[in-house]
Order: structure tokens, then sequence, then C-alpha cells
């Protein structure tokens, strides 16, 4: 079945495929270096002014936080399953993969607002102090890119959940590649979020 598969990425309607990327990973990579180049610049001027303005208390980040990374990197390997549910022509598979990654998705996001609620909770506020704040930017930042990733694998649910009892349907599904540069273009900016946010959890853990 994967070998059936792969011989069908390699030609549509009897032409071979050009190898050319597709221009939404060209506008992915450009999304995401963008995105990097931001959060580089955010997070670069957080330690700078956190080295020359430490805090005049420890700050300690709220356990949600520690809990939404989990979710996170659980659903970085929930989405990576997905490619090879398409290549198996495995729609059970394929649907179990994206409304996992999409609930540890929504999961992650649910334990960011709690973290945030505690620490207002600690007296820690938006408009307190500049460590503080830019902990609070940069993960609401982080939270909005997010959002975007969420509403799109909520479409893929549904155009796959669409396929369930239509044989038809599962048919032209699976066998057009566009579908599985889609699937791979969404676990691409997953992955790129989990890593994200990862770099980001050490970057407040280390140093506040």
């Amino acid at each position: 079945m994967g070998e059936r598969k792969t011989g069908q990425q390699q030609t549509l309607s009897g032409l071979p495929v050009s190898d050319r990327p597709h221009p939404y990973k060209t506008y992915l990579f450009f999304a995401i270096a963008g995105s990097s180049i931001l959060f580089l610049a955010l997070s670069c001027v957080y330690i700078i002014w956190l080295t020359n303005n430490p805090p005049e208390a420890a700050i300690i980040l709220p356990k949600p936080f520690i809990v939404s990374t989990i979710l996170l990197l659980i659903s970085s390997y929930t989405i990576s399953m997905t490619h090879k549910a398409y290549l198996d022509d495995d729609n059970p598979k394929l649907l179990i993969s994206l409304a996992l990654t999409l609930m540890l998705g929504v999961s992650f996001g649910v334990f960011q607002i709690w973290g945030w609620s505690k620490m207002v909770q600690a007296g820690l506020y938006l408009n307190g102090e500049a460590a503080v704040s830019f902990v609070y930017i940069l993960s609401g930042m982080h939270l909005l890119h997010l959002a975007g990733g969420l509403i799109y694998l909520l479409f893929l649910n549904f155009k796959v959940f669409d396929n369930w009892n239509d044989p038809i349907k599962r048919l032209i599904y699976f066998t057009n590649r566009y579908e599985l540069i889609r699937l791979d273009l969404i676990a691409a900016y997953w992955h790129f979020m989990d890593v994200l946010w990862v770099v980001l959890f050490l970057t407040f853990l280390f140093t506040l």
C-alpha cells in the first residue's frame, strides 16, 4: 500500500510531478523565518533588559506552563503520524492523529491561560515589572501563532471526517498529492511552534 502511494506521488495523471517545491512551502518558509526573527529579537531585548534590570524578587513560572509544554511535545508526536497515515490510505488513523493534535493544542491554550491566571494571583501583572510583561507578551504572541495552526487543524479534521462514509471522496482525497502537502505543511508549522515554545519556556526558566 505504501509503495503504491509513493509511486503516485511521483506522477500525477501519468505526467511527472515537478521537483520544484510547492509555492505554499515557500510561503511557509518565509513565514517561519519572519516569526523566528521576530521572536529572536524580542527574546534578545528581554534577556538584555533582565540582565541590566533584575527583578526585585524571584519569579517562579506557574506549574500549568510545565504541563502545557508536555502537552505540546506530545502533540508534535501525534501530528508526525499523519504523513504515514495518508500514505497508507488509513482514514481512521489520519483522523485520530489530527483530532488528538487538535485536542492537545486546545489543552495547551487552556493551560497557558491558567498559567497567566496563576501569575495574576501571585501579583505578577502585565503592567508590572518589565520582565514579567515580556513573559506575558512572548507567551501570548506564541499562543496567537498557535491559534492560527489550530484553525487550520480544525479545517483538516472536518475534511478528513467528511471522507469517513464516502468511498468516492476518500479515493479522491488519498490520490490528491496536494492533500499530503497540506498535511506536511501543518506538521512543519506545528513542529516549529513546538520548538519555539520549548526555547521560550527554557529562556523564562533559566533567566527569571
